[in-house]
C-alpha cells in the first residue's frame, strides 16, 4: 500500500493497492474507516490463501465541505477479528495519509449590488458576511474614498472593520453609511472598498477579491421653495405667494435673486 496521496474535493477519484505481506493460515478480512469528508469502494475486503499477494485496488473520493482550507487526514486499515484467522488477528493499523486540495473560493458577499443613494447628513445600511466557514479569524476592511464625503460605521469591533470568527461567518453584518455635511453645492461619488487584512486574518482568505460599489451623495445644500408650483390667474391682481429659504447655514451673504419667464 502506498503511503500517501494527494485528491481534490469533489474532483476525480484516486486509487492505492492494499495486499498483505505473508501468506495467512486462513481468511483475513481487512477493514477500511475513513475520516469525515472522504468516502472509499470497497469499504473493506478479504484475503486468503490464494489470493494473500494480489492487490485489491481501493478508490477514494473527497466529498465538498463549507470551509476553504486544505486537509491532511488519515485513512485507517485494520483486521476484523472475528472474520479472521488467528495469525493475523494481532496485525497492526495501516494507515494512509491523504491531502485533500480544497475546491471552494473564499469570498466577501457584500448586500449591495450597485450604486447606494445617500443624502448628505442621511444614511444608508448594507450587510457583509463571508462565502465560507474560515479556519480562525477573518477581519474585513471597510474603506471609504473620501471620508470628507461619507463615513461609515457598523462594527463594534472599530468603525471601519469587520472581524468574523468561525461561529459568526455566516451572520450579515449591517454597515450604516452617512453622507457628510459640506459647504459646496456638488453632488458626489464616492467608492467604498471592502477587503480582506492579511496581517491578521487566516491564510486561506487572503486569496478573496476586494469588493467595491459608489456611494452617490446628494448635496442638501441650495434653496428650498415651498411650496414647488402655484396657481395665478391670468390678468389677476392677487397674484401668490410662496416663501424660500436656505437649506443649511451660509458662510456669509447670500443674494437670491427671483426670475420670471417671459409671457407669450
Amino acid at each position: 500500500m502506498s503511503s500517501a496521496l494527494s485528491i481534490s474535493e469533489e474532483g476525480p477519484a484516486a486509487t492505492y493497492n492494499v495486499q498483505l505481506g505473508q501468506r495467512p493460515q486462513g481468511n483475513v478480512a481487512i477493514r477500511i474507516r475513513t475520516p469525515s469528508g472522504l468516502s472509499t469502494n470497497p469499504s473493506g475486503m478479504t484475503f486468503n490463501t490464494g489470493n494473500w499477494n494480489t492487490a485489491q485496488t481501493v478508490t477514494v473520493r473527497a466529498l465538498g465541505d463549507a470551509n476553504v482550507a486544505g486537509e491532511t487526514v488519515r485513512i485507517r486499515h485494520y483486521v476484523r477479528d472475528a472474520e479472521s484467522s488467528s495469525d493475523y488477528r494481532p496485525a497492526p493499523d495501516a494507515y494512509l495519509t491523504v491531502h485533500v486540495v480544497d475546491n471552494d473560493t473564499p469570498a466577501i458577499q457584500v448586500s449591495q449590488r450597485g450604486p447606494m443613494t445617500a443624502t448628505e447628513g442621511g444614511s444608508s445600511t448594507y450587510t457583509v458576511r463571508l462565502s465560507h466557514v474560515p479556519s480562525g479569524d477573518v477581519v474585513i476592511y471597510v474603506e471609504s474614498g473620501d471620508a470628507g464625503a461619507v463615513t461609515i460605521q457598523g462594527s463594534r469591533y472599530g468603525q471601519e472593520d469587520l472581524r468574523f470568527t468561525t461561529s459568526n461567518w455566516n451572520m450579515a453584518r449591517t454597515v450604516t453609511v452617512t453622507g457628510v455635511h459640506d459647504g459646496d453645492l456638488r453632488n458626489e461619488t464616492v467608492t467604498l472598498r471592502h477587503r480582506v487584512d492579511g496581517q491578521i486574518s487566516v491564510d486561506e482568505f487572503d486569496s478573496a477579491a476586494s469588493v467595491s460599489f459608489a456611494v452617490n451623495v446628494t448635496d442638501d445644500d441650495g434653496l428650498r421653495v415651498v411650496p414647488r408650483a402655484v396657481t395665478v390667474g391670468e390678468g389677476s391682481a392677487a397674484g401668490a405667494t410662496y416663501t424660500v429659504a436656505l437649506k443649511s447655514r451660509p458662510s456669509g451673504a447670500v443674494t437670491v435673486t427671483a426670475a420670471a419667464p417671459s409671457g407669450d
